[in-house]
């Protein structure tokens, strides 16, 4: 029996960064600007840790969830507006 298409379940979801809300395919983490913000390390971190909680416990596991969260500060920090050299001065 086929499933109407209406029922299926979405094969998108959104970015992990904060305040992006860009639809992407399931099988990425984040939207291409966003994840290649990120730095090597973390990347690396959350691939390792997701292969990982897949391979023995079929769901992610702490140490993904601290890598996203890791990953979500980064970006976090990288989208503040940065103050400007008169700003400094006058602080």
């Amino acid at each position: 029996m086929r499933t109407h298409p209406a029922v299926k379940k979405s094969r998108t979801q959104l970015c992990f960064a904060p305040g992006c809300g860009q639809q992407i395919s399931i099988k990425h983490l984040g939207c291409r600007r966003h994840w290649c913000m990120l730095p090597k390390p973390i990347t690396q971190r959350i691939v390792d840790a997701w292969k990982d909680g897949l391979k023995h416990h079929l769901h992610p596991t702490h140490e993904f969830n601290e890598a996203m969260r890791e990953a979500m500060a980064f970006i976090r920090n990288k989208q503040q507006p940065r103050a400007t050299n008169d700003e400094r001065v006058a602080a």
